[in-house]
């Protein structure tokens, strides 16, 4: 199949505007990370770092509701996902008490 001049040009006027959207995309997602990241570390060091055993601060604590969006499925029976200090954590929903630290999280996903 034979392209004339004009629909080459379109062609490629397209794939440059595709090209360029992606581009300021992702820019725009790396800038909104970085954000989130740095409000996480700030929130990190403002608030107390609790042991396994220990009882978590509600105030501290951002309960997953998404498990699937961090690569985890359903918490065990007894047991909630939540993150606290830039770390995704399992804990015991009715005395908040922190059951297991499972690694460290870049950002909140839901």
């Amino acid at each position: 199949m034979t392209m004339t001049p004009h629909v080459r040009l379109t062609c490629l006027a397209t794939l440059l505007a595709l090209a360029l959207g992606t581009l300021m995309l992702g820019q725009n997602l790396t800038a909104e990370t970085s954000g989130a990241r740095s409000k996480m570390t700030a929130e990190a060091t403002d608030a107390p770092q609790p042991g396994v055993g220990e009882r978590i601060e509600a105030a501290h604590l951002h309960r997953i509701s998404r498990p699937g969006l961090y690569g985890i499925s359903q918490p065990p029976s007894g047991s909630d996902y939540g993150v606290i200090d830039g770390k995704l954590v399992r804990f015991d929903p009715e005395s908040l008490e922190l059951q297991s630290v499972i690694r460290d999280v870049d950002r909140i996903l839901d």
